[in-house]
């Protein structure tokens, strides 16, 4: 059996035998160096997939994993999936939740702390204070990321982000039971002091910071959003007074314009009232000029009714004397005829006369 777990099937069930059982409880309670952290690892199935290379002397480096968080400037959650080969953003005066690789089972009496590796710490990025892994976490690990400066940061997966150290608790009578020969587990962890410290000459901090961050410098984004929000507010301020201005000026213009109102008023109820009183006069006059008319009309009426009549009885005084003088012409007529036939006759005897006085 390989000495580190080969799948997590195989940590889980080492995790399940050990999580209450300290198998090496000769290990005092203290912060665990290198080897510590192997054996336990190995026999508890603390860390999978698990990397003996990535040990330091009292830590374990652990790596960018995915997914990453971030909420934009309206408030909005991206996440952001990532894979070998691809990056993370961190953009400058912001706070991002990145994932940490592997998966974690702190066994009862075993509890882990981390934070950034030194190099991320002199970029100016905080991790906060050290979160703490209590005793019995079994999960998946993430950290915020805040990054306070003016710079954006490119994190690649699988990139060293951060140190854990672990902590052995102190000692309980629940986890120190002598273990049966079958439960011990053999302890093949080793020590290897931190050799680059060795060979490294004495560094001073502005070695940490160019080491960190050798094209730009590092520096506070609090300040230049300080300088921002300042000429905001006096942006504000100036739009303030100008506002108070344009109150000002709009508080006299509408006292003129009310002055003015007033006026218009005035001189309107002045024109409405010439108006009502032309408007009156206008139709007095039309009235007047209507009733005259009307008086003119029956008048005339009056007189031609009058006219008709007067000639109409000379027409009819006419007419009779007419007929009149037709009955008188009739008679004369008729007196003409009869005086005719007189002479007439008389004509006719006196011929006879005549005729008989021949004859004798």
């Amino acid at each position: 059996m390989s000495y580190f777990s080969q799948s997590q099937e195989e940590a889980e069930k080492r995790f399940k035998k050990y999580r209450s059982l300290d198998p090496f409880p000769d290990i005092k309670p203290a912060l665990l160096n290198r080897a510590d952290i192997m054996n336990y690892v190995a026999a508890t199935g603390m860390i999978y997939p698990f990397n003996p290379d990535d040990l330091k002397p009292a830590s374990y480096v652990l790596r960018l994993g995915s997914p990453c968080i971030f909420f934009d400037e309206n408030g909005d959650k991206k996440q952001i999936k990532i894979q070998r080969g691809e990056q993370f953003i961190s953009k400058s005066n912001s706070i991002s939740f990145a994932s940490v690789k592997g998966f974690f089972q702190f066994p009862d009496y075993i509890a882990g702390r981390f934070n950034l590796r030194i190099k991320n710490v002199y970029r100016g990025l905080l991790l906060g204070t050290g979160p703490l892994v209590d005793p019995g976490f079994v999960g998946k690990l993430s950290f915020p990321l805040h990054n306070l400066t003016l710079n954006d940061y490119v994190f690649m997966y699988d990139e060293n982000m951060i140190w854990m150290e672990f902590t052995k608790l102190s000692e309980n009578q629940k986890w120190i039971t002598e273990l049966p020969e079958k439960n011990q587990f053999e302890r093949k962890g080793f020590y290897e002091p931190n050799i680059k410290f060795k060979k490294r000459v004495l560094w001073n901090v502005n070695d940490y910071i160019f080491r960190a961050e050798p094209h730009r410098p590092v520096r506070s984004s609090i300040p230049e959003e300080m300088k921002k929000n300042q000429e905001v507010i006096k942006h504000a301020q100036d739009i303030l007074d100008k506002a108070k201005l344009d109150a000002e000026t709009a508080k006299k213009d509408a006292e003129q314009a009310r002055i003015e109102s007033e006026n218009a008023k005035r001189i309107a109820e002045r024109v409405e009232k010439r108006e009502r009183t032309i408007s009156i006069a206008v139709a007095l006059i039309v009235l007047i000029s209507l009733t005259a008319i009307t008086v003119t009309v029956v008048q005339l009426y009056c007189d031609m009714k009058k006219y008709v009549v007067e000639t109409e009885k000379r027409i009819n005084q006419d007419v009779s004397k007419n007929n009149q003088m037709y009955l008188e012409s009739l008679k004369k007529i008729d007196n003409l005829d009869s005086r005719t036939a007189n002479l007439e006759n008389n004509q006719t005897v006196n011929k006879k006369s005549s005729k008989a006085d021949v004859n004798k």
